[in-house]
């Protein structure tokens, strides 16, 4: 939108143009023509009263209030850096906001400055319906959630995980004997929940096939060997062999032999109702370089698009480049989350007050 006055320099600068190109009156963006909504676009002239309108386009964090305080308030503290300033930092979170955003950007309610491996914003903590949720939203380098002994973490159609950060698999095959019904837990994580891709084997002649996983690799560490992985994965379900570890030893199921993988590094296990799902328990130690899965699948990864909400769970540990932060959730008192959800109330009202006001035009003479 430009004003009159504005049209004319425009005017004369397109004057200025190589031969061939020329001013439309009526200009349409193109690469739109194929959108429903996008092709209608049109450029008009503001009025007077428009024109008097502030625009405000500095980048800044913005406010969102979410339906009630949360519960609890959400602690993070770095475990794992690359510098020295970031070392047991911790990041509160009291539940009062809708969005929380961390990330390089200084529009990020809790900027890490300075580093440039980070995306502009790398990861959005939501709250809604009391609890807290994390949204991936990086993509040079995307967020994981780490897999410890205690954890479980459901691997679904299109997930990737990391082995000890030197090779990716791709699970492009995740068949199940029935669609699983467990809900994510404080032990049991999943990353898409509400996600209903679920891909059952079909029965014939009531004879049904087991579930299957099929993984293969995407990405391989330069500094490890490519010829000592597996090139796919294939896993079958039966009744009696659900469990498969994974390793450097020869005694694993599926053994990888890149150095920076543990001789007992991870398992992956088949159940009715959680599903596949990885994990590090029923070991005597954890791996010594970490187990993973991205918050992203494959395919939000190649579209750009940031992760399901995933919810968030006391001990959880996130973990983007070279950084690890531990989540706690620390249990708020009836009276502070009572207190806080009239306060959110009463912002709100605020708000709306404003917005209402903003949209307002001073009245004009007959």
């Amino acid at each position: 939108c430009i004003s009159s006055a504005a049209s004319d320099v425009y005017k004369r600068q397109i004057q200025t143009l190589p031969a061939g190109l020329s001013l439309s009156e009526n200009p349409r963006l193109h690469q739109f023509m194929n959108d429903r909504d996008l092709n209608a676009i049109r450029m008009r002239e503001l009025s007077p009263g428009e024109l008097e309108i502030p625009v405000d386009l500095q980048r800044r964090t913005f406010e969102a209030l979410p339906d009630r305080a949360a519960s609890h308030k959400l602690h993070m503290r770095f475990e794992a850096v690359d510098t020295e300033e970031l070392k047991n930092l911790e990041i509160s979170v009291d539940g009062t906001q809708g969005i929380f955003k961390i990330g390089e950007g200084e529009a990020n309610h809790y900027q890490i400055p300075n580093d440039k491996k980070l995306w502009e914003s790398q990861l959005m903590i939501v709250c809604k319906d009391g609890k807290y949720y994390i949204r991936d939203l990086g993509v040079v380098h995307t967020s994981r959630i780490k897999v410890d002994m205690n954890t479980n973490i459901q691997i679904q159609q299109d997930s990737l995980i990391d082995l000890g950060k030197v090779v990716h698999y791709h699970f492009d095959k995740v068949t199940h004997q029935q669609a699983p019904n467990a809900e994510a837990s404080p032990t049991f994580f999943i990353m898409r929940p509400n996600s209903n891709d679920y891909v059952i084997e079909e029965t014939n002649d009531g004879e049904q096939d087991p579930p299957t996983l099929r993984a293969r690799p995407t990405w391989v560490s330069s500094d490890e060997n490519k010829d000592l992985i597996q090139k796919e994965i294939i896993l079958e379900a039966m009744e009696n062999k659900n469990y498969f570890s994974i390793g450097r030893s020869m005694k694993r199921e599926v053994q990888i032999k890149l150095k920076a993988v543990s001789a007992d590094h991870c398992n992956l296990t088949y159940d009715g109702n959680q599903g596949w799902f990885i994990s590090e328990s029923g070991k005597d130690k954890p791996s010594s370089n970490g187990t993973f899965v991205f918050m992203k699948s494959q395919r939000q990864m190649q579209d750009h698009e940031p992760s399901s909400l995933i919810p968030l769970h006391d001990g959880m540990v996130i973990s983007f480049i070279n950084y690890e932060i531990r989540v706690n959730l620390e249990k708020k008192d009836a009276d502070d989350v009572a207190r806080e959800d009239l306060q959110i109330r009463q912002r709100a009202d605020q708000l709306q007050q404003t917005a209402n006001l903003a949209g307002t035009m001073p009245a004009q003479a007959a």
